[in-house]
């Protein structure tokens, strides 16, 4: 088939004609058959902005709940809880620069503890020892055991053995009733305590005389004739305060003999 000149430029006229009229048919004649109105085609921006309203509210709910979890988290760990171990101030123990643990009177109260070495053995990290010839309480700390690598305080007054070095011996079953508070650094203390702070640090608390306001008296008795007496009294007169504890212990221990059979062999 030939096509002339003037047949193909009439042919491309023709096209484009087409083609502009087809750009300019309204909206409703592509809607027909289709179930699309003009109407809903301008609705569409506000379509889209209700879904883009509906994903940002939900994206704050989970924020919301992130951020309740969280809360509640930091509550149940007492990450809210300020310490004055780590920092010798006030503060909050997830912005300490240590790994720091604090039990409180009601968790002591609550866990059944009744002296001090008890409380450390519920302590990650810690574990506590006895030497077979004498019976001394040990520390072990992060796989260490040692008594005078650990700086035990009393209200922030140092208590360790000058001569030792150690603490364990006198604190060891030093009674949890007047106890309000303990604080302890997992880890090395040196570079803010100094000496004996080389596997941790423990700041014990006690009540004041607010705290107790008045006198409480607790007994126990229990296996090999042991006998646990504690008194502590506490009293405001004014701005002064007068406070203190007495504590007395006895036990027989174990007195038993172990017998031991030799078998013979056949």
């Amino acid at each position: 088939m030939i096509i002339k000149t003037k047949d193909c430029k009439s042919l491309i006229l023709f096209s484009l004609c087409v083609c502009l009229s087809l750009c300019f048919i309204p909206s409703s004649i592509f809607a027909e058959g289709t179930g699309t109105s003009s109407s809903s085609i301008e609705e569409t921006p506000y379509q889209t902005d209700a879904s883009s309203s509906n994903n940002e509210k939900n994206t704050s709910d989970v924020n919301a709940g992130v951020k309740k979890g969280l809360s509640t988290e930091a509550v149940w760990f007492g990450f809210d809880d300020e310490v004055t171990i780590a920092t010798r101030h006030e503060t909050q123990i997830s912005k300490a620069p240590s790994i720091v643990t604090v039990i409180t009177d009601e968790e002591i109260k609550n866990l059944g503890y009744r002296t001090f070495v008890e409380i450390l053995r519920t302590v990650p990290g810690f574990e506590i020892l006895k030497t077979g010839a004498l019976g001394d309480t040990i520390p072990a700390v992060r796989g260490f055991a040692s008594d005078n690598k650990v700086r035990v305080m009393l209200n922030g007054h140092l208590v360790n053995n000058p001569l030792r070095g150690g603490a364990f011996v006198n604190f060891d079953d030093f009674p949890v009733e007047g106890i309000k508070r303990i604080e302890i650094i997992r880890g090395p203390g040196s570079a803010m305590y100094g000496e004996n702070a080389f596997l941790g640090v423990i700041n014990i608390i006690t009540k004041d005389a607010k705290d107790i306001d008045g006198v409480k008296v607790s007994s126990g008795y229990g296996s090999f004739d042991t006998y646990d007496e504690n008194i502590i009294f506490g009293e405001t007169h004014g701005d002064v305060g007068i406070s203190g504890m007495v504590h007395y212990r006895q036990t027989n221990g174990f007195d038993g003999i172990v017998m031991s059979r030799v078998i013979a062999k056949p």
